[in-house]
């Protein structure tokens, strides 16, 4: 049966029906049974009477498969809205966590000199164009190593793409370390509707821990330098920058926090997301200390504080990620009367559609966060087009250990997505690969479920407008 318990408070006990995707609160002979602490039979009896009512049903999904399957090749031809080009395998930065520098965690790619050609972005740009006739609005983006290494096939791209698709919306973005954004190049880039995500972690200290030049020195002073002659001389590009930080086993949550928070430096707070390293293609356990889940949970609880009326609301800024999180609780746990026949977990986007990415030989992935020494990642390239095969493959990773994710309680909380489940060895997904990420998906899906019946509880509706107010 696909179901979990949990408490809350002391006296309020609970159960999740991941079939009528539902939690309904139980009393706690109930809950000590369905959590078989009175034995076998008892909790038997007990989910019989729930199965009269209609809920702790057996599950009905009867074949695991995404419902974009039927949908691929119309999506893949007429509703591609992204591109991002690797315009460089190079880099001026070596930073410790780098997927490209440390082969210590990460496998896939290493840095060196090659650089993408014009011949492929311009292939590149004429097929978006080709495959982007139902899309509204189209995105075009440059990533690295360090794409500002090509910066004049980074303008060249943004022109021919303005000269050629004339009946869209096109906007532009680049993932940059700014060590490079001098007045030249400043100047240039002014030109162009430019969403600029800089890599900055913090503080002078922080910051220079792990993002250094090759020589060994660190990058914080020009980086400020440079985003300071952003804000001061363009206020354009300045409006939509933003900033990447990322969060390393050892940083100082608080430190970090605390200096983006700061009035009176050039960072603005509000443009900036937090991330921790991924885990992905790495046979490294990636641990973060104590400290850091005690500094992040006590923001996190302010959020909470927040939207219960209890915390300022001016400081909403400041949680932006995290009431964003929690507002997605109210589509997760959306309840239903009938489980369909054919269902597919949680998780996984359609490969290609919302984050092409493609590399400086011209072959496609399903975004940049992947392996790109991985078969079962290459869907395709801009002479031959996408792979319909792999694509669907990537689709379906469900399908890998579709009897367990039939019965599965966090069927509708999951987040494996494709990356998450390549051990990048084979054209197949590995089955026992895949389920050892189960544990950690589950636990975040139940503190999450937690973390929802705990609002409810306190009466939040999630209603946007009533935060706004």
């Amino acid at each position: 049966m696909a179901f979990i318990t949990y408490t809350t408070k002391p006296e309020n006990y609970y159960v999740y029906d991941a079939n009528c995707n539902s939690v309904l609160r139980i009393k706690k002979e109930h809950y000590e049974a369905l959590s078989m602490k009175n034995g076998k039979d008892t909790y038997q009896v007990t989910v019989e009477d729930f199965q009269k009512k209609g809920f702790l049903m057996s599950s009905g999904i009867k074949k695991i498969e995404h419902p974009a399957i039927n949908m691929l090749k119309y999506q893949l031809g007429s509703c591609i809205n992204s591109i991002t080009f690797q315009m460089t395998q190079n880099c001026n930065l070596r930073c410790s966590y780098c997927p490209y520098s440390n082969d210590q965690i990460y496998k896939q790619r290493h840095h060196n000199t090659g650089m993408i050609s014009w011949e492929i972005i311009k292939k590149g740009i004429d097929f978006l164009k080709e495959h982007s006739k139902d899309a509204e609005t189209i995105y075009v983006a440059f990533y690295g190593g360090e794409p500002l290494l090509n910066k004049k096939l980074i303008i060249d791209a943004m022109d021919y793409t303005m000269l050629n698709i004339k009946e869209k919306k096109i906007s532009f973005g680049m993932t940059t370390n700014a060590t490079l954004l001098n007045d030249a190049t400043l100047s240039e880039l002014d030109k162009y509707d430019i969403s600029i995500m800089v890599s900055l972690d913090g503080g002078r200290k922080e910051h220079n821990q792990n993002r250094k030049f090759a020589n060994g020195e660190g990058s914080f002073d020009i980086v400020e330098r440079n985003v300071k002659n952003i804000k001061e001389n363009y206020p354009k590009l300045f409006s939509k920058l933003k900033f990447n930080t990322v969060i390393a086993p050892g940083s100082n949550y608080s430190s970090i926090w605390d200096f983006f928070k700061d009035e009176n430096n050039i960072f603005d707070f509000n443009k900036v997301n937090f991330n921790t390293l991924s885990r992905n293609y790495t046979d490294e356990d990636i641990q973060y200390d104590a400290a850091f889940f005690e500094e992040r949970n006590y923001e996190t609880l302010k959020a909470y504080l927040m939207l219960l009326g209890k915390f300022d609301k001016q400081n909403i800024s400041e949680h932006k990620s995290d009431i964003e999180h929690i507002f997605s609780f109210k589509e997760m746990f959306i309840p239903r009367k009938e489980v369909p026949e054919i269902a597919h977990p949680r998780g996984t986007c359609i490969p290609g559609v919302k984050k092409l990415f493609v590399d400086i030989y011209g072959n496609f992935y399903p975004c940049e966060r992947v392996d790109e020494n991985s078969e079962i990642m290459r869907i395709g390239n801009l002479e031959n087009g996408f792979d319909i095969e792999r694509v669907t493959r990537l689709l379906s990773i469900g399908t890998t250990t579709e009897k367990i994710c039939k019965e599965c309680w966090a069927f509708n909380c999951c987040t494996i997505c494709p990356a998450s489940a390549d051990d990048g060895k084979s054209l197949e997904y590995s089955a026992d690969f895949k389920l050892k990420k189960c544990h950690g998906v589950k636990e975040n899906a139940l503190e999450n479920i937690k973390d929802y019946t705990m609002l409810k509880e306190f009466g939040f509706e999630f209603r946007m407008e009533e935060l706004l107010k």
